[in-house]
């Protein structure tokens, strides 16, 4: 393995990852030692789960005190008498239960007090379909309790299979509903058909009620299932074999203890239960293949931060810029200071005031005299910069009197310092979906004094783990009583602003050796309109956009292999989970196996790795997606509300992209416009103005002047068939508009891999290869996405901003960095970027028109 895990910038991408041995057999599978602790295992496991069956379960319903549509239906309001609250049922009304048992006992304390001959009759709805009565009981005058066992395993055993699970996949976390029917009585003066005044409803497993529970096969099945799970896994390590059945009896206990102590919603369901078996096996597989491949990496970051290595920067080379490198350094000054000019003050004269509208049309609410003041600032520093005016002294002299600190602490302070800058700037609450997002956390309030009620509610983001962690926060601090459900967001923003600076440090270094290019690097990174999201913003596009760096920065490690392929493969699954436009980086992934695999290495392809940590790869997505689908599944996300999230990722009007030609629009869809029309590259052009506006005019001068500049043109085919397999990729897209057409977008990716392979053994650099994965296929999202797109839409299609501001940094540097006078180019650039930046904070802070 490499020297460490942030030593990149050292250029020592020759060297690659220390094999790990990967064993196919495992060692002491077929020790008769090992078959009899199996035995053993299965027989507590047989024993523990029986046993577990028999300890008494039981909770209480207060009706008085329960929410009506959650718990009861068909309940009339709470009243009140001397004797404390009550509250009368409908004659036919329903009481929502927790799942207990295979066998339950239910008993209700029922008041009757009318002098009639009354009967209620206790029916256990589980499936949506209405079952015969477990139940009847003819009513006495007074207070007395009615009580009726049922067994849901003796539907089960038949092959009823509908009343066991308890609506499988439609609302998960709920167990069955009982239903009561009672002779309705109108007393006199009373409009209301009354059935019967419930006190309380106690559910007790038939433990309880001194019956012998069977368990049910499901959670045979799961126990077994992990039982065996842990033993053949951990039977693999070179362990002694008491270890293995000790370790090997943990999962087991953990969920014999949940079936034994934790029953009130929680076991006898279905879902759960084989969620917990799949997230407990992978984790075990993880555990055996994966962690003794990071465990090193974790060693030799904390070795590299405990001793401050950071990556390393050169002073720039005295080699003398030649003329027509000099011109082209003054375009690219001139450039970005037209684009300033272009935003600050051709807002005022090339577009309508339209406060509201996309791009620079913003600007125009600006007091004229800042925004004078933003490009007089930004052009004298231009032309300071071309000038002989020693730029380097005074930065000299405060950097020799600040103390010689750990690096990481450095950036430690960076980072907490940047977070208290975002939190003095707040982005205004009104922007995107703020009202609805706190709307749904405040629901919690109403819900949660409900025994067991301690789910996501009507939960149907189409970000689900962003919520998730939004709302676990509001809840942990709920207790507090001054905690509002904005302060989470804006929280959580700020926060990860500073860990998304101290991060894009990181990046800049393993860039670039060069210091003027990680100034440069880390200054485009901050000056897309992506950065807002960190100044309390309150959205669902926080945590994607740090995760989506923190990808690229161990993708950059990985790719030089320093660090292993597990470690990026978890960022992107989980920044996909955080939002789906994620999925978008996912083809750099392919291009970071590829690399690692020695895919562009002339001595061939390693398809034995390429196998082996697609593998891990693989193992570690399937790892967090249990485990993300057991936190959804125990916070009440069921399978019927991401139908419904699905449906809604291209809007309310559920069109994911924007349509190609002007027929294809779909009727009373919100698509304005299609592709081919001059008002989308209106669009599209405001869009990137707002977004990055200097990050594709450098791309294209500096990559241009690259290419120009480069040795003679090899593999012109095999890069034109990658281009045309990236034009057919959005056309599989946008061709429909409403969905994408998979044929199509499968044979431009067929394409482009066939045109990688034709230019696989040209010289390519992998760091810039893989940055403009990202920032393509972002940009592609961007131009193809069709969210409903209002005029507030910028967050959701910043990601690209985010990627090309970064390889527009990178081109430049690798253009321009050899030379003596690039710092002042910097200079130039990041004064244009950085008046900008200063011009879209102001605006948004204290000018911004809704």
């Amino acid at each position: 393995m490499a020297q460490g895990i942030t030593d990149l910038s050292q250029d020592k991408s020759e060297e690659k990852l220390a094999p790990v041995p990967m064993h196919s057999r495992p060692y002491h599978l077929f020790r008769p030692a090992t078959w009899l602790g199996l035995l053993i295992l299965l027989v507590l496991a047989a024993t523990g789960l029986v046993a577990a069956q028999q300890v008494p379960v039981t909770y209480t319903i207060e009706v008085a005190e329960a929410q009506d549509t959650t718990t009861l239906y068909n309940f009339y309001q709470k009243e009140q008498n001397q004797s404390g609250a009550y509250r009368w049922s409908e004659p036919l009304s329903q009481v929502r239960l927790l799942p207990l048992d295979s066998q339950m006992r239910i008993c209700l304390d029922i008041e009757e007090i009318f002098p009639v001959e009354r009967s209620i009759i206790m029916t256990l709805d589980s499936a949506g379909e209405p079952k015969a009565p477990f139940q009847i009981h003819q009513l006495q005058i007074g207070r007395h309790q009615y009580c009726g066992e049922t067994s849901r395993l003796a539907d089960f055993l038949p092959g009823d299979f509908t009343t066991y699970k308890d609506g499988f996949l439609t609302n998960i976390w709920f167990g069955p509903t009982l239903q009561l029917k009672t002779d309705s009585y109108k007393p006199a003066g009373d409009r209301r058909e009354l059935g019967v005044l419930v006190h309380s409803i106690k559910v007790q497993s038939a433990a309880a009620s001194g019956m012998f529970g069977l368990p049910t096969l499901l959670e045979i099945l799961v126990t077994l299932t992990i039982t065996v799970g842990s033993w053949s896994v951990l039977s693999t390590f070179r362990l002694r074999a008491g270890v293995i059945f000790a370790v090997a009896l943990l999962p087991l206990a953990v969920w014999l203890s949940l079936v034994a102590f934790w029953r009130v919603g929680l076991a006898d369901k279905i879902e759960f239960s084989l969620y917990m078996a799949v997230a407990t096996l992978i984790a075990l597989f993880a555990a055996r293949f994966v962690a003794p491949l990071v465990l090193p990496d974790l060693v030799r970051a904390l070795y590299c931060i405990k001793n401050g290595r950071f990556p390393t920067s050169t002073r720039l080379q005295p080699e003398q810029l030649p003329g027509r490198y000099r011109h082209f350094s003054y375009i690219l000054g001139g450039v970005t200071f037209g684009l300033v000019v272009l935003n600050l003050v051709g807002s005022y004269f090339l577009t309508e005031p339209e406060k509201s509208g996309w791009g620079f049309k913003r600007f125009s609410a600006l007091p004229w005299p800042l925004s004078l003041a933003l490009v007089l600032t930004a052009g004298s520093l231009v032309a300071i910069s071309y000038l002989n005016f020693p730029l380097s002294r005074a930065p000299k002299t405060l950097l020799s009197h600040l103390p010689r600190l750990n690096p990481y602490w450095w950036l430690l302070l960076g980072g907490l310092a940047t977070s208290i800058f975002f939190y003095m700037v707040p982005t205004p609450d009104t922007y995107g979906d703020s009202v609805e997002l706190i709307g749904k956390l405040e629901l919690f309030l109403r819900y949660r004094v409900e025994a067991g009620r301690d789910d996501f509610l009507i939960w149907r983001e189409r970000e689900p783990l962003d919520f998730a962690l939004h709302f676990l926060l509001w809840r942990g601090m709920l207790d507090s009583g001054w905690w509002k459900p904005e302060y989470t967001y804006a929280l959580t923003s700020v926060l990860a602003g500073g860990i998304f600076v101290a991060v894009g440090t990181l990046v800049a270094a393993n860039l670039t050796r060069l210091k003027a290019g990680r100034w440069l690097i880390t200054g485009l990174l901050l000056s897309p309109a992506t950065l807002l999201v960190f100044f309390g913003y309150i959205e669902s596009y926080t945590f994607v956009t740090l995760a989506a760096l923190v990808y690229l920065w161990l993708g950059l490690l990985a790719v030089a292999g320093k660090i292993n392929v597990a470690w990026p493969a978890l960022a992107l699954v989980i920044a996909v989970m955080l939002h789906p436009q994620a999925l978008f980086l996912g083809p750099s992934f392919v291009i970071l196996l590829l690399w690692r695999a020695g895919f562009f290495s002339r001595k061939g392809m390693n398809f034995s790795l390429l196998i082996r940590e697609a593998l891990i790869s693989g193992l570690v997505t399937a790892a967090c997606v249990a485990a993300f689908g057991l936190l959804f599944i125990m916070y009440n996300y069921s399978w019927q509300q991401w139908g419904v999230a699905q449906k809604q990722f291209g809007g309310s009007d559920n069109g994911s992209f924007k349509p190609l030609l002007d027929s294809v629009v779909r009727p009373d869809s919100r698509e304005l416009y299609p592709i081919l029309s001059w008002d989308w590259l209106v669009f599209q052009f405001n869009l990137q103005m707002r977004l990055a506006p200097l990050a594709l005019p450098l791309i294209g001068l500096a990559g241009g002047w690259l290419w120009l500049h480069s040795k003679p043109k090899k593999g012109l085919a095999g890069w034109g068939l990658v281009g045309v397999g990236l034009l057919l990729f959005v056309l599989g897209l946008v061709w429909l508009g409403n969905q994408a057409v998979i044929p199509l977008v499968v044979l431009g990716l067929a394409l482009q891999m066939a045109g990688l392979w034709l230019v696989r053994h040209q010289a390519i650099d992998p760091a810039g290869f893989f940055l403009s994965s990202m920032a393509g296929y972002t940009w592609i999202f961007s131009l193809a996405w069709n969210p409903d797109l209002g005029s507030n839409d910028w967050d959701l299609l910043s990601l690209n901003g985010l990627f090309t501001s970064l390889l527009a940094g990178y081109l430049v540097t690798k253009a321009l960095g050899r030379f003596n006078r690039f710092g002042r180019t910097v200079v130039a650039i990041l004064a244009c970027a950085f008046a900008l930046q200063a011009g879209w904070i102001i605006y948004n802070t204290y000018f911004a028109i809704f």
